[in-house]
């Protein structure tokens, strides 16, 4: 299983959290999944979840997109550096086949970085 995760139009008000699922089936007979996201707060709670039933074909390999929609959202700031842990599991007729939590921010305003990188080389002699 493959994700990615992208948060866009991020505000005090609501957030949204695009998730995108790739799924192969190495199997030899096609397989009905059900695949559950949840987005679990900095404080253990969750505040925003998806599920999607689909089938994968044997051999073949699938995408989609689910949406996750968050209300009141903690921002990621460098005054307040909330993660959030998006929990990504695949269900195949009532047992848990394959799961994945990773860490993820909600960034409410636009980082700049500037860095200067200043080395001295001095060649061997």
């Amino acid at each position: 299983m493959g994700r990615i995760c992208l948060s866009e139009n991020g505000n005090e008000k609501n957030a949204i959290l695009s998730v995108e699922v790739e799924i192969e089936n190495g199997s030899n007979s096609n397989d009905t999944l059900t695949v559950n996201n949840e987005l679990i707060s900095f404080d253990g709670k969750i505040v925003a979840k998806s599920a999607k039933k689909i089938t994968v074909a044997t051999g073949q390999t699938t995408k989609f997109t689910a949406d996750l929609t968050v209300h009141h959202p903690q921002l990621w700031t460098l005054d307040h550096p909330r993660l959030y842990q998006l929990k990504t599991t695949v269900w195949q007729a009532g047992k848990v086949i394959d799961e994945t939590t990773t860490r993820n921010y909600l960034l409410g305003n636009p980082l700049s970085s500037r860095q200067i990188s200043s080395h001295r080389f001095r060649p061997r002699r």
